[in-house]
């Protein structure tokens, strides 16, 4: 009589989701919809929607990781998906030096654009764009109060960019603070910004930068909503 295997019964972790959870774990935390973009994009099986995992399957799979101690997850606003977030296990478990916590509601929306800024990109230029995390940089330049720490950072075609999602208006002088460092970090810069926004950063960008200004890019954020929505 053969014995019993000794992973009888356990949970099998996938390719698919150690790249969705080091991805999630990067990010902070992950609205579902979103992760439903993740799950069907690293899907090894044809979805019914190409790119896109169900309401339901994605649930499931959230369910999994939950009873593994790897994410945790909750309902924070009325009628919107749930949120996930990586737990210390699972954290420690994809390799992320990185603090566990629960996500500030007042941090949510600002969260969802700049994931919804990074699978544009990765959709768009694929490998050829390589990702760097806010909370990667945030652990890299602990303690330096010279550098400023963008939303996000695209190393793409041997240059290296920041990312700005800037959807709540700042003052003059805070923002022209802001374009004077990234623009000596960095060898341009992309703002997603909506109609408010852009009407304070690209003015002081332009003073700021003078000629350089023509490295500074400008997205409008709700197109970019619409165009990461199956």
């Amino acid at each position: 009589m053969r014995s019993p295997r000794s992973d009888k019964g356990k949970t099998q972790i996938t390719d698919r989701d150690i790249t969705v959870l080091t991805w999630v774990g990067e990010q902070y935390a992950v609205r579902l919809d979103s992760l439903q973009q993740l799950l069907g994009r690293e899907a090894v099986q044809e979805t019914v929607i190409p790119g896109l995992v169900g309401e339901p399957g994605a649930h499931r799979v959230v369910k999994r990781w939950e009873q593994e101690g790897l994410v945790a997850s909750r309902k924070f606003f009325y009628r919107k998906p749930h949120w996930v977030w990586l737990t210390s296990k699972g954290l420690s478990q994809m390799n992320l030096d990185f603090k566990t916590r629960e996500p500030k509601v007042s941090m949510l929306n600002h969260y969802h654009d700049v994931n919804e800024v990074r699978l544009l990109f990765e959709t768009q230029l694929g490998t050829a764009a390589v990702w760097h995390c806010e909370r990667a940089m945030r652990k890299e330049h602990q303690g330096d109060k010279v550098f400023h720490i963008p939303d996000g950072e695209i190393h793409y075609q041997d240059a290296v960019y920041a990312v700005e999602v800037e959807l709540t208006q700042k003052s003059t002088k805070r923002t022209a603070g802001i374009v004077r460092k990234l623009a000596a970090q960095y060898d341009g810069i992309w703002y997603f910004v909506n109609d408010i926004t852009r009407r304070t950063v690209e003015p002081v960008v332009t003073q700021v930068m003078g000629e350089q200004a023509a490295n500074v890019k400008y997205h409008d954020i709700s197109k970019i909503r619409r165009s990461t929505t199956p």
